[in-house]
């Protein structure tokens, strides 16, 4: 009989238990370095997707990590891009083909909204009978005219049209 060793690893979700506040920030530490690591892990993964499966167009990858407490750098990638990227030389040879037109146009956007008020004689519905009265209007005119009827405990409306 085979019996599967026991694993004494915590269950997803739950807490590792501490003893000092110290070894808890150790532990948060070393969660969100796990967190980066898998994350760079995934970008590796794709740009090697990339590489397999643009044959007949062929692409260049490069990314750049940068650690701001450490002011180290993190970086992955291939040919002329990575090369130009080690010797400090301007990326591409030719000149960027356009600006982000999206950044520029979301700053020049102002964030106040300005709203207009509706007039009530505005905006009328112009269909159907009695196409001169407003929205409003027909169903003010419509709770005015409706029979209440009670009987107990409930109450209806009846609303002739």
């Amino acid at each position: 009989m085979f019996c599967s060793p026991v694993f004494s690893g915590l269950k997803p979700g739950t807490l590792k238990q501490v003893e000092s506040e110290e070894e808890e920030r150790k532990n948060r530490r070393q969660a969100l370095r796990m967190k980066k690591s898998r994350a760079i892990n995934a970008l590796i993964k794709l740009t090697d997707k990339l590489k397999l499966e643009q044959v007949l167009e062929p692409v260049e990858t490069l990314f750049v990590i940068k650690e701001k407490a450490t002011n180290r750098f993190k970086y992955c990638g291939d040919g002329e891009l990575l090369d130009n990227f080690m010797k400090g030389k301007p990326l591409t040879s030719s000149l960027p083909a356009r600006k982000n037109r999206y950044s520029s146009l979301v700053a020049s956007k102002s964030t106040e909204k300005v709203v207009e008020p509706l007039t009530p004689q505005q905006y009328r519905y112009t269909c159907g009978v009695g196409s001169r009265k407003s929205l409003s209007e027909e169903q003010r005119d419509a709770l005015n005219n409706a029979n209440v009827i009670s009987t107990g405990a409930s109450v209806a409306f009846q609303v002739d049209r």
